[in-house]
This record gives C-alpha cells, sequence and structure tokens, in this order.
C-alpha cells in the first residue's frame, strides 16, 4: 500500500516555493520607489573630482544633460549613475 508522509509532503511544497519565490522580483512599495535627486555643478565637480571645464566639455560632449532651473544649473543623480557606464564605453574607444 501507498503510505503518505505529511511532513515531508510540506517539505517538498516549502522548498518548491522557496525556489521559485527567489527569482521573482517583488515590486517596491510607493514609500519607497526611488525618488528623483539633484546635484548641483559645485556638488557634481566634488562628487566626480572633475574640474569646471570637464565637467562643461561632458555637457557639451552630451554625455550629461543639465536641468536648469532659473539661474541654477542641475544635474539627475540618476543620469549621473549612468554616466559611469558611458564612462567604461568612452575609456575603451580611447585605447
Amino acid at each position: 500500500m501507498f503510505s503518505f508522509d505529511e511532513n515531508a509532503f510540506k517539505q517538498i511544497i516549502r522548498e518548491a516555493l522557496v525556489e521559485v519565490l527567489e527569482g521573482f522580483e517583488f515590486p517596491k512599495p510607493a514609500s519607497q520607489k526611488e525618488k528623483v535627486e539633484f546635484l548641483t555643478v559645485k556638488e557634481v565637480e566634488k562628487l566626480l573630482k572633475i574640474s569646471h571645464t570637464t565637467l562643461y566639455a561632458l555637457i557639451k560632449q552630451n554625455r550629461l544633460k543639465p536641468i536648469k532651473i532659473g539661474r541654477r544649473t542641475l544635474f539627475s543623480v540618476k543620469d549621473l549613475e549612468h554616466l559611469g557606464g558611458k564612462n567604461d564605453d568612452f575609456d575603451q574607444e580611447q585605447k
């Protein structure tokens, strides 16, 4: 006859669920969504450790997009994060 071990069955189900859920990406709650942050020219220069001239060269090369609000020039933190990946491509082109 067939014997049924309830605890073994539950363990198999738990392991299967854990395996499925590990690959699943849960959406973030609205309160934890990324907020857009902006940095000033001086903050970007300090963060990237570059000169004023280099920063404006990046703008001229369309590698950074400034946001003008009145007389202020700001940069999105997201754009700066993407710049890191673009720098790798730029460095490879220079070699």
